[in-house]
């Protein structure tokens, strides 16, 4: 009988990454928000560290089913020139200057000094998953169009998930949804 080798083929780990505390010198996990050792806060070793964007599970359709008042977002009430978003649950406002060009969506961020045009942190954004440049929205010849900036969490127009980077046209009236957040739109464009 011939005498046989086993070999054990064993697997090569990744070496763990670590970050270097720069207040007391400690080493911790990667992209660890803070020291576990001092506790003071590392600085921010990725565009996402620190105040990330929540990938929710599966983002919650809020879509109104029933109407009980008239449409506060009809034509007729609003002011020209204006965009008008209104949160879907707790009826707040949120109203933006109509002008031609992209017009952001998001939360701010003042430690990496991200401020959207449209800024969703009152509506508390980062618990909805709505990421600092969630979407974009773009005027051109009176008419308005969306479109979803890559965000993590996804945009909806009327219950649908919209192609990243892709322009979709908005009806002033329409239910938008950033991540979990949704919002009602309207819009009067300045000429009639």
């Amino acid at each position: 009988m011939a005498n046989r080798r086993r070999f054990r083929i064993q697997r090569q780990q990744k070496p763990e990454q670590s970050d270097i505390c720069p207040h007391c010198g400690h080493q911790n996990r990667h992209l660890r928000a803070v020291c576990s050792m001092c506790g003071q806060h590392m600085p921010a070793a990725h565009p996402d560290h620190g105040i990330t964007t929540k990938r929710l599970r599966r983002p919650r359709l809020v879509i109104p089913t029933r109407r009980r008042h008239r449409n506060p977002a009809a034509k007729d009430h609003l002011q020209q020139g204006v965009i008008y978003l209104k949160h879907v649950a707790s009826r707040q406002f949120v109203e933006y200057p109509l002008r031609n060009g992209l017009i952001t969506i998001g939360r701010s961020d003042d430690t990496q000094g991200i401020q959207p045009d449209i800024d969703l942190t009152p509506l508390k954004a980062q618990i909805h998953g709505v990421s600092r440049l969630h979407a974009g929205l773009r005027y051109e010849r009176n008419q308005l169009y969306l479109k979803d900036m890559g965000s993590v969490n996804g945009t909806f127009y009327n219950g649908r998930k919209l192609i990243p980077e892709s322009y979709r046209l908005v009806a002033s009236g329409s239910h938008l949804q950033f991540g979990s957040l949704g919002l009602r739109i309207g819009f009067n464009s300045t000429t009639q």
